[in-house]
């Protein structure tokens, strides 16, 4: 058996603490930066979604590597099974999760998640979350400065085809701008 230390979810934090769009997006620079460590690592997490970000001592941490994918190790998902929150995840993981990189997917299912956190719905709106829709503008919910650069990124990252989506490291920019002003 595992002792370990008991963390929060995230939906159990938002509800207790009504955190600022301030403190949700240095929580989610947080998850991002990790998420750029396990990709040069090789390591694809392929379910980034609310439910699997856990806060433990104010610090944010993505769990359930369930359906990961790790470097020259055998996946635990059976060829063709669908996985995961369909809300989510990247359109090419809902037609076969071995069709995608992993590193793309992961990249559409944080922007998903970051629009949710904080815009304040529940979901995300279906598809690609793209400039010209004012519906699915950050800047129409929440009212940071430069903000703008988050609007930006989440459209970026949710293309649908995967080989137009920035990396990791493009949307961490994004997020530090935001977060410097």
């Amino acid at each position: 058996w595992y002792a370990m230390p008991k963390a929060v979810s995230l939906d159990k934090y938002i509800e207790k603490h009504s955190p600022s769009p301030l403190t949700i997006l240095k929580g989610m620079l947080e998850i991002c930066i990790t998420i750029e460590l396990l990709h040069k690592q090789k390591i694809f997490h392929r379910d980034i979604k609310p439910d699997n970000i856990l806060i433990y001592k104010n610090k944010w941490h993505l769990c359930d590597f369930g359906i990961a994918t790790f470097p020259n190790k055998q996946r635990i998902t059976k060829e063709g099974e669908k996985l995961g929150s369909l809300h989510f995840h990247a359109p090419e993981m809902l037609m076969t999760s071995e069709q995608s990189s992993g590193e793309s997917a992961d990249i559409y299912s944080f922007a998903k998640t970051l629009w949710v956190l904080l815009s304040g719905h529940k979901y995300p709106i279906a598809g690609e979350l793209r400039m010209d829709r004012s519906e699915a503008l950050l800047s129409t919910y929440c009212q940071m400065k430069n903000i703008h650069y988050l609007d930006l990124a989440i459209s970026e990252c949710t293309r649908f085809n995967p080989s137009e989506r920035p990396k990791m490291k493009s949307v961490r920019h994004h997020i530090e701008k935001v977060l410097a002003e």
